[in-house]
């Protein structure tokens, strides 16, 4: 469902006449609140697909790994962190940790392989600084410990999310078949602005949210719902 269709349908729901300009910032607003559903449910669920690669060296603790120039990677949330160093074919999860427990003195004991290197599994966490250059600000990548080798790891993100600006632009951080979660979202807050009675519309919303996180409980499980098709022959 992209942002034209959207618009209508909360129109026809409510009936209100706001502008094109109005409801497409209501529907945003709502997209937002329903991908932090699917993210509760299924964390993953927007993970982008392209990792970005950090090469480690001994004796640096912190790594940008966001960037204006030569191109910008907007990073919403970290997600995982991985070492492919060690076997590419077989990567090492990270230990991702809160930064005030940064300075633990016990970091490297629970991960010690049989020769006593501590980078093995690294122990690492994330920081942020705003950038004068860019709306976004600046991720960096942080070791508990010098990480005393050089590796390599893989960052897996979330992206920031789009924003519905055209009319043929779709959320696509949302499941296709849970776009009208949104609509019913944006139809909720359009009444509740104009004081309107939102109690049908509010159940209509229950019920479609626990179907979406239905179905991405069995995604969790299971993978992508695929609909598969059998012939049968004479």
């Amino acid at each position: 469902m992209n942002l034209e269709t959207m618009r209508v349908s909360v129109y026809e729901n409510t009936k209100l006449a706001y502008s094109t300009e109005h409801l497409n910032r209501l529907i945003n607003r709502a997209s937002e609140h329903i991908v932090n559903l699917v993210e509760q449910t299924s964390k993953m669920y927007n993970v982008c697909g392209t990792p970005i690669s950090v090469a480690v060296v001994s004796g640096t603790k912190a790594y940008k790994i966001s960037a204006v120039s030569p191109t910008l990677i907007a990073i919403r949330k970290i997600l995982l962190v991985e070492r492919t160093d060690l076997d590419p074919n077989n990567p090492t999860d990270c230990v991702l940790i809160d930064m005030r427990h940064k300075n633990r003195f016990n970091w490297g004991y629970p991960y010690l392989n049989e020769v006593g290197a501590r980078s093995v599994r690294p122990v690492v966490y994330f920081t942020r600084q705003p950038n004068p250059s860019s709306t976004y600000a600046d991720w960096y990548l942080n070791f508990a410990y010098d990480p005393k080798a050089s590796m390599t790891l893989q960052v897996y993100y979330a992206p920031q999310l789009s924003v519905l600006f055209e009319d043929g632009d779709a959320p696509t951080e949302v499941p296709e078949n849970h776009h009208e979660l949104i609509v019913i979202r944006a139809t909720i807050m359009c009444l509740s602005q104009a004081g309107k009675d939102v109690t049908p519309w509010m159940q209509q919303y229950v019920e479609l949210r626990q179907m979406m996180e239905s179905d991405l409980h069995r995604w969790n499980k299971t993978g992508p719902w695929v609909r598969q098709f059998f012939a049968t022959h004479a």
